[in-house]
Parts: structure tokens; sequence; C-alpha cells
């Protein structure tokens, strides 16, 4: 007798929004080093040298979730960072963000690709309903404002 797979809940979404920075570097921003400059308690665990490249793993989390993320994609001519994460018994997906050149900066557009790996994943997904990840994606370009607006002229120096 042969297990049927039960389908696995999974979570597609797609949020943009703009940022008044060129895309060279508004891309710093989404790397693993850079989003400790406007994620709140973003404290990532470097497995590996900088720059970022694809293969690089680094790990986030803390107390019983912890999130491991290997780059796959990093090129700051495209724009385009693309990263798997794993956050075992709960999730597992695909993470996408291209940076492109927009009239006023850089348009960041954000691609989620998460599927549950269970119960738990089942209820973690449940925070990524539509109107949840646009106002994520609003609570991100609120932070990276407020971020430019205190260290913009550091900008460069700090993402080496």
């Amino acid at each position: 007798m042969r297990d049927v797979p039960s389908p696995a809940m999974r979570v597609r979404r797609h949020g943009s929004f703009q940022l008044d920075l060129p895309p060279v570097e508004a891309f710093k921003l989404f790397t693993a080093a850079g989003e400790r400059l406007w994620v709140p308690g973003w404290s990532p665990t470097l497995l590996g040298a900088l720059p970022q490249h694809p293969g690089l793993v680094f790990t986030t989390g803390h107390g019983p979730e912890h999130t491991v993320w290997t780059v796959l994609d990093s090129d700051p001519a495209t724009g385009r960072l693309r990263y798997s994460r794993v956050t075992p018994g709960s999730r597992a997906g695909i993470v996408t963000v291209r940076v492109t050149p927009a009239a006023d900066g850089s348009h960041v557009a954000v691609d989620y690709d998460l599927t549950a790996l269970g119960e738990d994943g089942e209820a973690a997904l449940d925070a990524y309903s539509l109107d949840a990840f646009a106002e994520m994606m609003e609570a991100w370009r609120r932070l990276i404002v407020a971020m430019l607006a205190e260290r913009r002229a550091d900008l460069l120096t700090l993402l080496v």
C-alpha cells in the first residue's frame, strides 16, 4: 500500500515599492549584511565571507525558531537577489528581490514562495495573507526611508 501525499499549503506573494536611491545602493539594503541597517533585530550569523555571493549560508532567529538561508543569486549588475530559506519543522521556500531603475530612484519587487512543512508551517503561513504582505512591503519601505533620513550619507561606507 502506498502513502498518498497530502497537498502542502503553499503561499505565493508579490509586492513592490519605490525608493529614492540609485539601484546599486538600494541593492545593498537587501543583502544579509545590508538588512542590519533597517530591519529591527536582524542579526544574521554569516557562515562565510563577504561580499555576499551565491552559496553563502547564514542563519537568523532566536528562541525556538531558526531559519537557514542560502544565497542563490546575488547580482548587483542585474539587481537580482534570490534566497532559499528553511525554517525546520515549519516552512521552506524562495525569496526573490529585484531592484531596477525607476524615474526617481529604484523600484523594488519582492516575491515570497513558501510551503508549509507541517501544521506549524501552516500556522506561520497564515501570517502571509494578501493584506498582511502588502502591509509588510509598506513597513519595509517606511523602515528604509527612516533609516535613510538618518544615515544616507553613510550608506556607501556602511556596506562595503
